[in-house]
């Protein structure tokens, strides 16, 4: 528990989650909260606009913001890598037969809802 506390620590900018999130080999499922943060930080706190040197009456895009929101999302991207998995033949048959009997029972809601009602 004590390495999960440090780990999930929001002092310096959440530095130890973020350190070990950039030594994570992809595919990973990173904390998306951490992300829609960084990028809004980055919208809200950067002008759309800015002047240039010797024009402050004239409006550029700029581009550093914009260039911030996108290493963000690259940063993101990198770990939608997909996921090497085995395929194991009993599980799939044992799944392809529940579902089939899901099917010809009736509604899958339904038998979701009597599954819930038995089980609580």
């Amino acid at each position: 528990m004590d390495d999960l506390r440090t780990l999930a620590d929001p002092n310096r900018n959440y530095f130890q989650y973020r350190s070990r999130l950039k030594a994570a080999v992809p595919p990973a499922v990173p904390f998306l909260g951490l992300y829609l943060t960084d990028m809004t930080f980055c919208r809200e706190g950067n002008p759309s606009t800015r002047a240039p040197p010797g024009y402050p009456d004239h409006k550029l895009i700029n581009f550093v913001k914009y260039h911030k929101m996108t290493r963000i999302a690259q940063d993101l991207q990198r770990f939608q890598v997909p996921y090497a998995l085995k395929s194991v033949p009993e599980i799939q048959s044992w799944l392809g037969m529940v579902l089939h009997d899901a099917q010809n029972r009736g509604e899958l809601g339904e038998m979701y809802r009597r599954r819930y009602v038995c089980s609580t």
